[in-house]
């Protein structure tokens, strides 16, 4: 895969807006903080959210148990080496505490320097339709 470059993380929104057309696919980016700077429509509203803002500057531990929120950065980790995850299958758990199973991949989002300046998550659902 083409590596994915930006100059900063601000107004990824716009870059990746068209992901919320996709159904049954939740994408994210994080900073290296692991930091939520955006997510997709079917992501946020996931946790609970009615809008992006409400994820903003959130990590995984706030939005998942400990369990899981410990494996996701384990990956995230990977991918802010230079690692990249491809399909890893995960259990999500939403705001209802029902859990739906994904196939997850994870990149590093590096600047125009060639560091590393944050990281992008897709996951797509594997049991139904979701968001159609």
């Amino acid at each position: 895969m083409t590596k994915l470059k930006f100059s900063s993380l601000e107004g990824a929104e716009q870059n990746f807006a068209m992901l919320d057309l996709i159904p049954d696919t939740h994408a994210w980016i994080k900073n290296t903080q692991g930091r939520f700077v955006y997510g997709n429509r079917l992501f946020f509203e996931r946790f609970g959210f009615s809008s992006l803002q409400g994820l903003l500057g959130k990590c995984d531990y706030d939005i998942a148990p400990a369990s899981l929120a410990e494996k996701y950065c384990s990956d995230d980790a990977q991918v802010l080496r230079g690692s990249v995850v491809n399909d890893r299958l995960e259990l999500i758990i939403g705001e209802n505490q029902t859990g739906d199973w994904f196939l997850t991949s994870k990149w590093p989002i590096f600047n125009f320097r060639d560091r590393i300046i944050g990281s992008f998550g897709i996951s797509r659902h594997l049991n139904k339709t979701e968001g159609t």
